[in-house]
């Protein structure tokens, strides 16, 4: 995944174990933490900047594609906010809407998934950053952040990634659950699905995002 980033990607990792020599230059934290006590650690480590993006990434997610990814520069000429690359077909996913769709760049949704990738404009980052405490790993959080406004959000269609864990099997997805279902009954919501589904989508023979075309009108 590092390798797959831009070359100056200012890279902050946190080993649960041991640290790998590897990767020792680019470790920050070090402890078992859950992730978004982790996450928090890592992004609080050192200032970011005003016009840096943020990608937050699990260990076992790579994009599709072995050349360096595309991915941040389609989700900024797409207009997004909030992005995160679609998930291969026969990868594990959470939600469907996650799934990489044919004939597409990226599209607009109204919800993006916490992992195994997401990424923040310094826009995003002002409004979803910094991330609260004891959050566990993150279930329902991203709920949260449907609530921000002038946030755009979407999925990166052309850039898929590749998932090698099964969903949820290294913790306690029950805690998890519980948090999640009391934060959508807070907004009103009975389950997640009143979330999912996509706005639009930019086809490859477009040449460009059709919601950013319709703004400029």
């Amino acid at each position: 995944m590092i390798g797959q980033l831009p070359s100056r990607t200012d890279v902050r990792l946190h080993a649960l174990d041991s640290i790998p020599p590897s990767l020792a230059d680019k470790t920050v934290g070090q402890g078992k933490l859950l992730r978004t006590d982790a996450l928090k650690s890592l992004l609080e480590s050192s200032p970011i900047p005003e016009d840096g993006w943020v990608v937050i990434f699990d260990d076992d997610a790579t994009f599709a594609r072995s050349a360096p990814s595309k991915f941040l520069d389609i989700a900024k000429s797409a207009g997004l906010d909030l992005a995160g690359p679609a998930i291969e077909v026969g990868q594990p996913f959470s939600h469907d809407h996650t799934q990489v769709r044919p004939a597409s760049v990226a599209r607009t949704v109204q919800f993006v998934e916490i992992g195994p990738v997401v990424a923040m404009s310094p826009r995003a980052v002002q409004v979803l950053l910094p991330l609260p405490e004891n959050f566990g790993m993150g279930w329902g959080l991203d709920v949260e952040w449907t609530q921000a406004p002038n946030i755009t959000r979407g999925y990166v269609d052309a850039t898929p990634i590749l998932h090698h864990g099964k969903v949820g099997a290294s913790y306690n997805s029950e805690v998890e659950r519980k948090r999640l279902e009391e934060i959508l009954e807070s907004y009103g919501l009975q389950t997640i699905t009143e979330l999912l589904g996509w706005k639009q989508s930019w086809r490859p023979w477009e040449r460009r995002a059709p919601w950013l075309a319709s703004a400029e009108r």
